[in-house]
C-alpha cells in the first residue's frame, strides 16, 4: 500500500504543472533544451539510445517512471514555428478498445479526481466522452482548466484501433 501511495505521489506531482514533470521543462523551452532536461529527468525514461533521439524524435520516445491505476504515460510534444515548446500531452499506454467504458473510463475518472483536486473547479466540463464519436486518429477533450501557465486538457484518443487517455497541457486555450 505504501507503494502505491508514494506512485500516486509523483504521478501527482507530474500533473501538478508540466515544468515539474520533466526537471524544469517550461513552454517556450526549445528542442535541443528539452531534449537535455528529460534525458537528466528521474521521472520519465527513454528506450530510444541518446544517440537515435535525434532521428526518432521526442515524440513516444519517453515515458513516465510511475503510472496511475497500473497504465504509464507516453509523452508527446508540439512545438511552435519559432521551435518552442507550446504544448505536453501525456498519452497512457494502450486500452483495446472494448475496454473503453471500463478499464478507460475508470483511469479517466482517477485523472479527472487528480486534476480536480490539484487546479480546482474547471473552466469547461463534460460528460465522458462518447465512444462512438471518437474516430481513429481523433481526441475528445471532456474538461478544461485554466493555470497561471496555460490550460489543461483531459479526454480520450483513439489510434490504430486502441484507446488511449489524454492529458494536454497547453500555452494557449484551443479553439
Amino acid at each position: 500500500m505504501k507503494f502505491i501511495g508514494i506512485a500516486l505521489f509523483f504521478f501527482t506531482v507530474c500533473l501538478a504543472q508540466a515544468d515539474l514533470l520533466i526537471s524544469g521543462i517550461n513552454f517556450g523551452d526549445g528542442r535541443d533544451d528539452v531534449t537535455k532536461k528529460l534525458q537528466k529527468s528521474q521521472v520519465v525514461k527513454s528506450e530510444v539510445p541518446p544517440t537515435m533521439l535525434t532521428r526518432v524524435g521526442l515524440n513516444g520516445s519517453f515515458k513516465t517512471v510511475n503510472a496511475l491505476k497500473g497504465k504509464k504515460f507516453l509523452l508527446y510534444f508540439n512545438w511552435s514555428d519559432a521551435d518552442s515548446l507550446d504544448e505536453l500531452t501525456f498519452r497512457s499506454t494502450a486500452y483495446n478498445t472494448a475496454s473503453y467504458n471500463t478499464q478507460l473510463k475508470s483511469l479517466w475518472n482517477s485523472a479527472l479526481q487528480l486534476l480536480s483536486s490539484i487546479h480546482g473547479k474547471t473552466q469547461n466540463a463534460g460528460e465522458y466522452p462518447n465512444a462512438s464519436l471518437l474516430k481513429n486518429g481523433g481526441i475528445r477533450f471532456s474538461h478544461e482548466w485554466q493555470t497561471n501557465d496555460g490550460f489543461i486538457y483531459l479526454g480520450t484518443g483513439k489510434e490504430n484501433g486502441e484507446v488511449h487517455l489524454i492529458i494536454t497541457f497547453s500555452k494557449e486555450k484551443m479553439t
